[in-house]
C-alpha cells in the first residue's frame, strides 16, 4: 500500500501544478495614467493583437504583441508595422504591470510605454 501511495501523491501535485493558470498574462485590458490626467487604453487580445487607444486625442491604432521570458515586443500603425519595440516587464501583481524599454525606434511609442505602470481594467 504504501508503495502505491507515494506515486499516487506524486501524480496528483503533477496534474495539479499543469493545469495552474499563469498569473502573468497582459491578455485583457489596461490603462496607462499620466500625471497630467491623460490615459492610453491597451487591449491585449489572446490571439497576439493589442489596440491602442488615446482617448484625448480620439486616436486609436492596432498592432501585434508577443510576451516572452518578461520581454514585451510590440508593432502599431504609429510608426509601422516593421517596426517592433522590446520592453522589460514587471508584474507587480496580476493588474499591475511596469514596462522599461529595452529597444524601440518608434518615438511616440516609447513616449507612452517607457518606464509606464499599467494596470488592468477590472470588468
Amino acid at each position: 500500500m504504501k508503495k502505491m501511495l507515494f506515486p499516487f501523491i506524486t501524480l496528483v501535485l503533477l496534474l495539479a501544478f499543469s493545469f495552474t493558470l499563469k498569473d502573468d498574462t497582459l491578455t485583457g485590458s489596461w490603462v496607462i495614467k499620466f500625471s497630467n490626467n491623460e490615459t492610453v487604453q491597451l487591449n491585449f487580445r489572446n490571439n497576439g493583437t493589442v489596440k491602442v487607444v488615446i482617448p484625448s486625442d480620439n486616436f486609436t491604432v492596432e498592432g501585434k504583441y508577443k510576451l516572452k521570458n518578461n520581454v514585451l515586443s510590440l508593432n502599431d500603425g504609429t510608426c509601422g508595422l516593421d517596426y517592433w519595440g522590446k520592453y522589460r516587464i514587471t508584474f507587480f501583481s496580476k493588474d499591475s504591470v511596469y514596462t522599461v524599454m529595452m529597444e524601440d525606434s518608434c518615438g511616440p511609442r516609447k513616449a507612452a510605454m517607457d518606464k509606464a505602470t499599467l494596470t488592468k481594467v477590472k470588468m
